[in-house]
């Protein structure tokens, strides 16, 4: 069975305007304090105003043009140089080696989240508060979601030409909002480069799989005067996952995993051979109902699992069993793959004119694509509150567990069973993103500064799953029951005529939201600043699912 998602969001509009009035009494420069000379006594501070440094530094998460480099937020900056030698391979992935982003979903650990965050995407965490909470900005404006929750991939930015990142992990939520909440992670690029530069490596892992490629090239460009600049810069990146075949990990192949000591203690324990406790190959027994309601289940049927035969057997629990998990025993282990195939390109270009000294216009674009191919974990459907029911008159029951029924005065019982016959999904995620901005800064005399700029950002997002179970057939198929016509076994929903014992397509609600968001303004004695800002986001969103077999 194929079941594919389209989704696309747009922010249509993106206006922001900002007019500052700076007061010439700036606040020193906490980096740039000069050393105290020892040979020269100490004088009293005077009452009087430093000399103004002449360099403007956009503060991330305040909007405020200031002169030096206070910040009223805790701001984390981080230079290029210092990324690439924390994880040479991709510069998302150095940003995860900061402690305050540690929680962040990588390629390795998107599996999970196919479907809402997007498998091989690197979406960036704050304070483990998650990527729905944290803002990434590209040189202090939004970029286009890439996901249907919001978020945006951090292998989307033009890794080229960033100069910096600024990490802020408090206050940022009063000047972007709700999204901002953890804090803002802001790609600063050097927009004005000039000359040629680009790098090309390659590298495997340890074990001699999971090759990748990167490449990138920048072209910068300007007249004698520097009124006009151009800057280029391109990115590709290629990685090969690693499926199934864990190639001699042996953490990987026993299974070590982060599980409950128990199912009453608060510790957690690390340990090999993590299961599942609640449902087995064959199928766990893990409840029983009578005609009143749940009851407990009779000597013959308690902890007991079905055996390949159809008999049944007693279910081994291992060790630190939990409501969900265990280590060891007879349950069945959830495997994936320890990275996912990804690939990725992405171009900017940024052109930039000095229309006359106080008047400087820019304009740029971004167009990135991103695919990445994911096996999933195996089936688990049929576990927990989702176990199959298996009344007394299914026809595959064996005589001594009916007779068990009918002497416990049983109705049904509850069936957990992991599915693994059928293998993992398949899951795809092709993500497409198109950013377009046009802006202007202005020099009104003295200290009065004014911007404004519009923007355009669309995300074209569709994912592909593969070999997912068709949920309500597998419940018919195990709700199987004795044709009294024919003396065939047929689905009972067959018998009581609902079309949910037949293949039919299902379609989903096509869903529209909308948000709008008011302009702002602030006003202070000093330093004076109004402002404005408009957004809006459009999100359409497409379910489809195909013909298949359960």
């Amino acid at each position: 069975m194929t079941w594919s998602r389209n989704s696309r969001r747009k922010y249509g509009v993106l206006v922001g305007v900002s007019v500052l009035g700076l007061i010439a009494a700036a606040a020193p420069a906490c980096a740039q304090t000069k050393p105290v000379d020892d040979k020269k006594p100490t004088e009293p501070a005077k009452d009087q105003p430093d000399a103004d440094t002449g360099k403007d530094i956009v503060v991330t998460g305040s909007r405020t043009v200031t002169n030096g480099a206070s910040a009223p937020t805790p701001v984390t900056v981080v230079s290029t140089a210092q990324l690439v030698a924390a994880q040479p391979g991709n510069l998302a992935d150095s940003l995860n080696q900061i402690p305050v982003l540690r929680g962040s979903q990588r390629p390795s650990s998107a599996g999970a989240a196919f479907g809402t965050s997007g498998a091989g995407a690197n979406l960036l965490a704050l304070r483990g508060l998650g990527p729905f909470r944290t803002l990434v900005l590209l040189d202090g404006r939004r970029i286009a979601p890439t996901t249907l929750y919001g978020t945006t991939d951090a292998n989307l930015i033009p890794q080229g030409l960033v100069s910096r990142v600024d990490v802020v992990t408090g206050g940022a939520s009063a000047a972007y909002g709700s999204d901002a909440l953890a804090g803002v992670v802001n790609f600063v690029l050097d927009s004005k480069f000039k000359g040629v530069k680009g790098n090309v490596q390659g590298g495997v892992a340890g074990r001699g799989d999971a090759p990748s490629m990167k490449a990138n090239l920048t072209l910068g460009f300007g007249t004698p005067d520097n009124k006009l600049n151009l800057v280029v810069s391109g990115d590709f990146f290629r990685q090969k996952g690693i499926n199934l075949d864990y190639n001699g990990r042996t953490w990987a192949e026993q299974g070590w995993g982060i599980i409950g000591e128990s199912t009453t203690s608060p510790y957690q324990v690390i340990a090999p051979n993590v299961e599942d406790s609640n449902g087995t190959r064959g199928g766990l027994i893990t409840g029983c109902r009578n005609a009143a309601g749940a009851v407990a289940c009779p000597t013959a049927l308690a902890n007991m699992q079905f055996a390949p035969d159809g008999s049944l057997i007693a279910f081994n629990k291992g060790q630190y069993v939990t409501s969900g998990l265990m280590s060891g025993g007879d349950g069945t282990a959830r495997r994936t793959n320890l990275l996912p195939s990804l690939q990725l390109a992405n171009v900017f270009g940024r052109v930039t004119w000095e229309a006359t000294p106080n008047l400087t216009l820019y304009g740029e674009g971004l167009y990135g694509k991103l695919h990445s191919d994911y096996l999933a974990t195996l089936e688990t459907f049929n576990i927990g509150a989702n176990a199959f029911t298996i009344f007394s008159d299914n026809a595959y029951l064996p005589q001594a567990v009916k007779a068990a029924m009918a002497n416990a005065g049983l109705t049904s019982f509850t069936l957990g069973r992991n599915s693994i016959e059928v293998g993992p999904t398949h899951d795809v995620n092709d993500t497409t993103t198109k950013r377009f901005v046009g802006g202007l800064d202005a020099k009104f005399g003295g200290s009065w500064r004014g911007s404004a700029y519009v923007q355009y950002g669309e995300s074209h997002v569709v994912y592909t799953q593969t070999n997912a179970q068709i949920v309500r057939n597998m419940y018919n198929a195990a709700d199987a029951v004795v044709d009294p016509a024919t003396g065939n076994v047929v689905c009972r929903s067959t018998l009581l005529g609902t079309v949910a014992g037949r293949l039919a397509e299902l379609r989903a609600a096509l869903c529209h939201a909308a948000e709008r968001h008011g302009g702002a303004r602030h006003r202070r004695a000093a330093p004076q600043q109004g402002g404005g800002h408009l957004r809006r986001r459009r999100l359409r969103r497409t379910a489809l699912r195909q013909r298949g077999q359960v």
